[in-house]
């Protein structure tokens, strides 16, 4: 997937897995001029690992309830958060309550590294594909897991060491 987006390598992977599903991406920057264009689908899923994306969709009101998926790791993909809400407002307060320290906790040493502009799309990014891999791959099977089954809101934190993933938080609400 590389030189592709994220959007459509997402796409692809959910097609692959439910070939009957319709899937149309949206590849502009979200930002506030633009964020009405999701009124017209049922699932939002972010996986930009940027909390400006987050803030836009916490300041817009659907019309409808929306599905919103979110997921991201940390510096170095040693982490991974999974977030469902079913909501017409995504509540970034909440989100951001329940993931901090979770993500503000540190992994690696961070002291001699220059980090902005270092995300995982950044050949710096310490972190390897198979990371990034590992972390596609079970953020698409809890979508799967919650996606029209009800769940309002679930909350689910994973830690990777030594190449085994182990699950450090599963809430639902």
């Amino acid at each position: 997937d590389l030189n592709g987006t994220k959007t459509k390598s997402l796409a692809k992977m959910l097609v692959n897995i439910s070939p009957s599903v319709q899937i149309s991406t949206i590849d502009n920057y979200l930002d506030n001029t633009n964020v009405s264009k999701l009124e017209n689908t049922d699932v939002i899923i972010d996986c930009s690992g940027n909390n400006e994306v987050l803030e836009i969709l916490s300041n817009y009101q659907f019309v409808d309830m929306k599905e919103i998926y979110v997921g991201a790791f940390n510096y170095g993909a040693t982490r991974f958060g999974y977030y469902k809400t079913k909501t017409e407002r995504f509540n970034c307060d909440i989100y951001n309550s329940k993931t901090a320290e979770f993500y503000n906790e540190k992994t690696i040493d961070e002291s001699n590294l220059i980090m902005e502009g270092i995300g995982c799309y950044h050949p710096i990014f310490p972190a390897t594909y198979s990371d990034v891999s590992i972390w596609a791959s079970i953020f698409v099977k809890e979508i799967i897991s919650t996606l029209d089954k009800g769940v309002k809101e679930k909350l689910k934190l994973f830690e990777m060491e030594e190449g085994a993933v182990k699950i450090l938080k599963d809430e639902e609400v």
